[in-house]
């Protein structure tokens, strides 16, 4: 089951890869041809631009680290997902059962359900932080 989960995990980031990817080529592409021009001005002869139009080195090294920040958000938000989805699953009283496994059973809920707290808790302070820091910049 959990070879199914990363097999959908890696579908459903496939486009966010590809962004990611895309991203990768134009930064690279940008730092040669600022790479170019810096050999260019550096040299006796100097020459035009060039003829592609190229976003600037700093605008693609912006736009990567962007692109960057997303896909480790999107990785912690599913982590955190599958950490959830591990503590919904509650097992339902057995109405046969004697009073020291209901209550056996019910002290587990209760963890549970504090543990599901604690990750929430956890969870909305670190999106309340996130949030603070995106408004910051």
């Amino acid at each position: 089951m959990a070879q199914n989960q990363i097999t959908e995990l890696s579908t459903e980031l496939k486009p966010n890869m590809d962004v990611l990817k895309t991203s990768l080529h134009n930064l690279m592409k940008s730092a040669g041809v600022s790479f170019k021009q810096n050999s260019t001005v550096d040299s006796v002869a100097t020459k035009p631009g060039p003829d592609v139009a190229v976003p600037s080195f700093e605008r693609s090294l912006e736009e990567f680290s962007h692109n960057c920040d997303a896909l480790l958000y999107e990785l912690k938000q599913r982590r955190q997902a599958l950490v959830l989805a591990q503590y919904s699953v509650i097992m339902p009283c057995d109405p046969k059962m004697n009073y020291n496994q209901y209550k056996s059973l019910a002290k587990s809920h209760d963890v549970r359900v504090q543990e599901l707290q604690g990750i929430l808790t956890r969870l909305k302070s670190e999106l309340s932080q996130s949030d603070d820091q995106n408004m910051a910049t």
